[in-house]
């Protein structure tokens, strides 16, 4: 087995690290407001939010880089235009994270309509539809991870994550005791922390494959422009 780069070496790091930082992190901002721990996780504008809005900008900043190399790299153009996908994508998730477009939508528009799911609360179904279109995207996704085995499974595990916790998040929480809302939304926003974490190593492993074989041409075409012995077979 070949030795692993250091940019391989990276995506393989953090893979291990972000989701333990945001687990860790998470167990902290808990810890920080004790006995009151939902207070810097479940609830809006909180550092949590912060947290996640920072991991949702830095997959959505490694699919930009993606798309602007897809011609140096050689790629279809489908490809890069794949990757402007999943940047506006996650984007907007940033954007609605750090400024609740989903919570305002659900409480100024549709729970005043009284729509509702039968396990829900009218109107708190807007995160359920986002994946669904998030699984509609899913096939388009796949494809562009695919050639990378680790990137593929860590977009596994955050899609994972994010379906158990968007799940979590229709479910009525007026009919829960306000012991179990507070657990049921802090476990639920931790969820969602770790799914960012994963979406975002899971991007960088995309993204440092890309940048090793972009060295790599780069290498060997400085080889072949200075004569070098490996640029003609030798040694």
């Amino acid at each position: 087995m070949a030795a692993l780069t250091p940019l391989q070496r990276t995506a393989r790091w953090a893979a291990v690290l972000l989701p333990l930082g945001m687990a860790a992190a998470t167990a902290f901002l808990a810890w920080a407001r004790w006995p009151r721990y939902w207070l810097w996780i479940a609830l809006e504008e909180t550092p949590f939010t912060f947290l996640k809005a920072l991991l949702l900008y830095t997959t959505a900043g490694c699919a930009v880089v993606l798309a602007l190399t897809s011609d140096l790299a050689g790629r279809p153009r489908a490809e890069r235009r794949g990757w402007w996908l999943v940047a506006l994508g996650f984007l907007y998730l940033m954007a609605d994270d750090r400024f609740a477009f989903h919570e305002r939508i659900r409480d100024r528009v549709l729970a005043p309509l009284g729509w509702r799911l039968p396990w829900g609360a009218p109107g708190d179904y807007v995160t359920l539809v986002y994946f669904l279109i998030a699984l509609l995207m899913l096939p388009t996704v796949m494809r562009l991870y695919r050639p990378h085995p680790l990137a593929t499974w860590l977009l596994v595990a955050a899609v994972a994550l994010a379906g158990a916790a968007f799940a979590a998040d229709s479910v009525n929480p007026f009919e829960m005791p306000v012991a179990v809302e507070r657990l049921e939304q802090t476990l639920e926003e931790a969820v969602k922390g770790l799914a960012d974490a994963f979406f975002a190593a899971s991007a960088w492993a995309v993204l440092a494959d890309r940048l090793e074989n972009l060295a790599r041409r780069a290498r060997a075409g400085a080889a072949g422009e200075t004569g070098h012995p490996l640029a003609s077979g030798g040694l």
